[in-house]
Protein backbone atom coordinates (compact mmCIF):
# COMPACT_ATOMS: atom_id res chain seq x y z
CA UNK A 1 0.00 0.00 0.00
CA UNK A 2 1.29 3.47 -0.91
CA UNK A 3 0.99 6.36 1.47
CA UNK A 4 1.13 9.54 0.11
CA UNK A 5 3.10 12.12 2.00
CA UNK A 6 2.64 15.77 2.52
CA UNK A 7 4.55 18.32 3.86
CA UNK A 8 3.69 22.55 5.12
CA UNK A 9 6.23 24.80 5.60
CA UNK A 10 5.18 26.00 9.30
CA UNK A 11 7.18 29.16 10.48
CA UNK A 12 7.42 29.86 14.41
CA UNK A 13 7.87 33.12 15.90
CA UNK A 14 7.11 34.35 19.34
CA UNK A 15 3.72 35.83 17.66
CA UNK A 16 2.77 32.29 17.29
CA UNK A 17 4.28 30.43 20.13
CA UNK A 18 2.83 30.92 23.55
CA UNK A 19 5.36 31.78 26.73
CA UNK A 20 5.91 29.58 29.85
CA UNK A 21 7.07 31.40 32.19
CA UNK A 22 7.64 28.81 34.52
CA UNK A 23 9.44 26.71 32.65
CA UNK A 24 10.75 29.35 30.34
CA UNK A 25 9.72 27.61 27.14
CA UNK A 26 7.80 28.53 24.28
CA UNK A 27 4.60 26.14 23.05
CA UNK A 28 3.45 25.83 19.73
CA UNK A 29 0.43 24.26 18.52
CA UNK A 30 1.13 22.08 15.78
CA UNK A 31 -0.88 22.27 12.39
CA UNK A 32 -4.31 19.96 12.08
CA UNK A 33 -3.05 18.32 9.15
CA UNK A 34 0.20 17.00 11.06
CA UNK A 35 -1.62 15.91 14.14
CA UNK A 36 -4.23 13.90 12.28
CA UNK A 37 -2.00 12.28 10.13
CA UNK A 38 -2.11 8.42 10.03
CA UNK A 39 0.99 8.44 7.96
CA UNK A 40 4.26 7.57 10.42
CA UNK A 41 6.96 8.34 10.67
CA UNK A 42 6.12 12.04 10.17
CA UNK A 43 9.37 14.10 9.92
CA UNK A 44 10.16 17.71 11.28
CA UNK A 45 12.72 19.22 9.13
CA UNK A 46 14.60 22.71 10.85
CA UNK A 47 15.44 24.63 7.76
CA UNK A 48 16.33 27.78 9.78
CA UNK A 49 17.10 29.25 13.16
CA UNK A 50 17.84 32.81 13.47
CA UNK A 51 17.18 35.05 17.47
CA UNK A 52 18.24 38.66 17.09
CA UNK A 53 18.94 40.30 20.75
CA UNK A 54 17.50 43.22 22.30
CA UNK A 55 19.51 45.91 20.08
CA UNK A 56 17.96 43.97 17.19
CA UNK A 57 21.36 42.61 16.11
CA UNK A 58 21.43 38.76 15.30
CA UNK A 59 22.75 36.65 17.69
CA UNK A 60 25.06 33.92 16.73
CA UNK A 61 25.51 31.54 19.84
CA UNK A 62 22.19 30.76 20.48
CA UNK A 63 21.42 27.62 20.33
CA UNK A 64 17.52 26.47 19.80
CA UNK A 65 15.97 23.06 22.17
CA UNK A 66 13.03 21.38 21.02
CA UNK A 67 10.90 18.74 22.66
CA UNK A 68 10.72 16.65 19.39
CA UNK A 69 14.22 15.40 19.41
CA UNK A 70 14.10 12.21 21.13
CA UNK A 71 17.33 11.01 20.34
CA UNK A 72 19.80 13.20 22.00
CA UNK A 73 18.83 13.81 25.57
CA UNK A 74 22.67 13.59 26.66
CA UNK A 75 22.84 17.34 25.13
CA UNK A 76 19.48 19.16 26.31
CA UNK A 77 17.36 18.37 23.13
CA UNK A 78 19.12 20.57 20.47
CA UNK A 79 18.64 21.04 17.53
CA UNK A 80 20.52 23.71 15.95
CA UNK A 81 22.43 27.07 16.52
CA UNK A 82 21.45 30.73 15.40
CA UNK A 83 22.65 31.12 11.84
CA UNK A 84 23.31 33.92 9.29
CA UNK A 85 21.70 32.71 6.54
CA UNK A 86 20.43 28.91 5.66
CA UNK A 87 21.65 25.90 7.20
CA UNK A 88 21.94 22.08 6.22
CA UNK A 89 18.56 20.89 7.66
CA UNK A 90 18.16 18.51 10.37
CA UNK A 91 15.63 16.16 9.96
CA UNK A 92 13.66 14.32 13.15
CA UNK A 93 11.27 11.27 12.82
CA UNK A 94 7.81 11.75 14.99
CA UNK A 95 6.89 7.97 15.64
CA UNK A 96 4.24 9.37 18.28
CA UNK A 97 1.43 11.35 18.20
CA UNK A 98 1.97 15.02 19.72
CA UNK A 99 -0.34 17.80 19.17
CA UNK A 100 2.00 20.51 20.29
CA UNK A 101 5.80 21.09 20.70
CA UNK A 102 7.98 23.13 23.30
CA UNK A 103 10.99 25.20 21.87
CA UNK A 104 13.63 27.00 24.54
CA UNK A 105 17.25 29.19 23.65
CA UNK A 106 20.34 28.87 25.32
CA UNK A 107 23.39 31.17 25.18
CA UNK A 108 26.52 30.36 24.05
CA UNK A 109 27.35 29.35 27.85
CA UNK A 110 24.25 27.07 28.41
CA UNK A 111 22.05 29.40 30.65
CA UNK A 112 18.60 29.71 29.90
CA UNK A 113 17.63 32.43 27.57
CA UNK A 114 13.59 34.18 28.20
CA UNK A 115 12.81 37.86 27.75
CA UNK A 116 11.70 39.40 30.64
CA UNK A 117 9.76 42.22 28.38
CA UNK A 118 7.21 41.22 26.18
CA UNK A 119 9.33 42.19 23.24
CA UNK A 120 12.95 41.62 24.12
CA UNK A 121 14.31 39.56 22.10
CA UNK A 122 12.93 38.09 19.01
CA UNK A 123 13.23 34.66 16.84
CA UNK A 124 12.47 33.09 13.55
CA UNK A 125 12.53 28.90 13.58
CA UNK A 126 11.67 27.59 10.19
CA UNK A 127 10.33 24.49 9.82
CA UNK A 128 9.33 21.83 6.99
CA UNK A 129 6.21 19.38 8.55
CA UNK A 130 5.89 15.95 6.64
CA UNK A 131 3.23 13.74 7.21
Amino acid sequence: MTHLYCQRYFTITRENAIADFKTYKWIINLPWEFITSENYPKTIEVMNFVYFNLNGQLDIGVSCHASFNYDSPENDQMICFSTYGNMTPKHFNINKNITRIEIWFKDYKGKSIFPVGLWDEYFILELNLHY
